[in-house]
């Protein structure tokens, strides 16, 4: 499963959160491109996906995410809160927040929750960053990066070496746990509470938002709207996005995708996922797209390509066979591409003995249009048949 690692400024307030069993971000009230990547994040969390916490150079752990009620891992704090609207918390809500900051704020307000349980414990012993990053170098990607952000979320191979390091950190705890050693977490009655009332108001709903951010030709006006509304649709299973891009077990979005520098120069992955082989947990395909909110032409391949490398070099151990790429945009200057249509070939070797090489192009070009009603619809056309024989 995947994981993720909140941030907070002080220990008061991240054993309070583990106490409630809850978690909800701040954003700034007025809706910003970091709040629709927020959106993002929380669009693609999924019950089973672990939680951590960190504060003062120390890490906590271990949670999962639960539904929050059925059949949704997450819910707007307040109806239209998806859609940009703020207003005030419902009653039966406020029980989930800090006490502090129930009330709306000027500067910043809570628009999503999720809610988590022990899995198996929250140990009072945490681990230091140091220790941790220095517990499984390799595995380490998404935390090397984290930097002024609330929240990040990483794959796998990373929530596993979260999980190791804490795990090893509390031996004795994980098998004869003493009070003193747990941070009680607890929120089944207010869950049970929640259930029992209708949630329909507060499901999430970013086609509504869509509505507003798209232009009268059926483009979006920015491309962290496109990523996100790509994530939510493909999340929830709608069929076009299924039908588009296919089935994923892990999506994100904005994953570094550079040599160590400075956090601020890196290149990111507008939208990175992989698909496991059903019943192992062995990565069968990898995806990568790049999106463009208008008009996508030649130009655009190379930095597709640099993700495809990159995935090729530091995920699929060279195996370029497994890489699917989509390049996203409202339209396309298709002369200007085919074209430029050597720019994706790659060759590799997919046999050593016998030695077998095999060419790849898997590229496919989508066009997107949103609808009225703040749904986005795709046709996709593949690359490969025009690829030179």
């Amino acid at each position: 499963m995947a994981g993720y690692l909140f941030a907070f400024s002080d220990r008061e307030s991240l054993l309070e959160t583990i106490n409630r069993g809850t978690y909800s971000t701040l954003v700034k009230p007025t809706w910003r491109a970091e709040t629709t990547a927020t959106f993002a994040d929380f669009a693609t969390m999924k019950p089973g996906d672990n939680v951590y916490f960190f504060s003062k150079r120390e890490v906590f752990g271990i949670g999962e995410i639960t539904e929050i009620t059925d059949g949704e891992a997450f819910l707007d704090i307040f109806p239209g809160a998806s859609a940009g609207s703020p207003k005030e918390v419902p009653d039966l809500l406020e029980r989930c927040l800090p006490s502090a900051e129930i009330a709306p704020s000027s500067e910043r307000i809570r628009r999503w929750i999720i809610s988590f349980k022990p899995a198996p414990h929250f140990f009072s012993n945490g681990v230091d960053m140091d220790d941790l990053l220095a517990s499984n170098p390799s595995d380490f990607r998404s935390l090397r990066v984290f930097w002024r952000r609330s929240f990040i979320k990483f794959d796998d191979d990373e929530n596993r070496a979260f999980m190791t390091a804490l795990m090893r950190a509390n031996i004795e705890a994980l098998q004869y746990p003493l009070p003193s050693q747990i941070i009680e977490s607890s929120n089944e009655a207010l869950l049970s509470e929640l259930r029992k009332q209708d949630l329909s108001q507060l499901k999430p709903n970013f086609s509504q938002y869509l509505v507003k951010k798209r232009t009268a030709s059926g483009a979006l006006t920015a491309e962290m709207d496109l990523e996100a509304g790509i994530l939510f649709q493909l999340s929830n299973h709608e069929v076009g996005s299924i039908e588009t891009f296919g089935t994923w077990n892990y999506l994100s979005h904005q994953v570094h995708a550079s040599p160590m520098k400075a956090v601020g120069y890196m290149d990111k992955m507008d939208i990175f996922g992989y698909s496991l082989i059903p019943g192992y947990p062995i990565v069968k395909s990898y995806l990568v797209a790049e999106l463009k909110k208008d008009k996508a032409t030649s130009d655009d391949l190379p930095q597709l390509m640099k993700y495809v490398d990159w995935i090729r070099q530091e995920y699929a151990n060279g195996n370029y066979g497994i890489i699917r790429a989509f390049l996203v945009a409202h339209e396309f200057d298709m002369d200007d591409i085919l074209a430029h249509i050597e720019e994706i070939e790659r060759t590799y070797l997919s046999n050593r003995r016998p030695p077998i090489t095999q060419k790849w192009g898997d590229v496919t070009l989508v066009k997107y249009h949103v609808e009225e009603t703040g749904i986005i619809r795709f046709s996709a056309s593949s690359l490969v048949p025009f690829l030179p024989k």
